[in-house]
């Protein structure tokens, strides 16, 4: 499934109310004269293919068991199971277009793109999935067994720590301080759905998932 998640395109645009931004961090205080917001933009996120799975449980009194006449004709099984699992190496590309005198006279009116990324330190997912499967065989159960339904019913996705880097290629703004909490809240929001949604395509693709295929 990790192949599916590299790399993920968001496509985000929010604007960002001038108010709403911690000026002092990105202008040594100073202000701008033209009122306009800042659009922040987010691309790609690189590094999910990363996936380290630490745990997964079957969530209790969820499982169904159907076993053939002494168990000649196999079994037929469902239950949804939890899943925990934690990332390296997570960038998220950012972008910024910015009133080109958001610094006043600090600033010239040449500077109104930034670009930079995020680094994401230690995030971590939560998923709880919906499985169906068959045994041919009951006393070779693993070897025996195919999941021939699988859907991610929910997930959601913890950022853990984080930097950002969004500058101006002179280095005449840097804002990446001033936007911590703001691309958090965004983030956190719409990272979730995405790989909620990439995880069910990609289980679609891969089903039905033979046991005694794989290593």
């Amino acid at each position: 499934m990790a192949k599916y998640y590299d790399p993920v395109y968001l496509g985000l645009e929010t604007e960002v109310a001038l108010e709403d931004i911690a000026l002092g961090d990105v202008c040594n205080g100073t202000t701008t004269s033209s009122g306009e917001p800042v659009v922040i933009g987010v691309g790609n996120i690189t590094g999910l293919s990363s996936v380290t799975i630490n745990s997964m449980e079957l969530v209790a009194g969820t499982e169904e068991i159907d076993v053939s006449f002494l168990g000649l004709d196999g079994a037929t099984w469902k239950g949804t199971w939890v899943l925990n699992a934690s990332f390296t190496d997570v960038i998220v590309q950012l972008n910024a277009t910015i009133p080109p005198d958001i610094c006043g006279d600090n600033t010239t009116a040449s500077v109104d793109f930034l670009e930079g990324t995020m680094v994401l330190d230690n995030p971590s997912l939560e998923l709880y999935i919906d499985l169906e499967g068959e045994t041919d065989i009951i006393l070779v159960f693993v070897s025996s067994s195919r999941v021939t339904s699988a859907e991610v019913t929910k997930l959601e996705f913890d950022m853990g720590n984080y930097t950002i880097d969004l500058s101006s290629e002179d280095g005449q703004v840097e804002m990446g301080d001033a936007l911590d909490d703001l691309l958090l809240a965004d983030l956190s929001d719409v990272i979730a759905p995405f790989l909620l949604n990439i995880t069910n395509l990609g289980l679609e693709e891969e089903l039905p998932y033979e046991f005694s295929s794989k290593d």
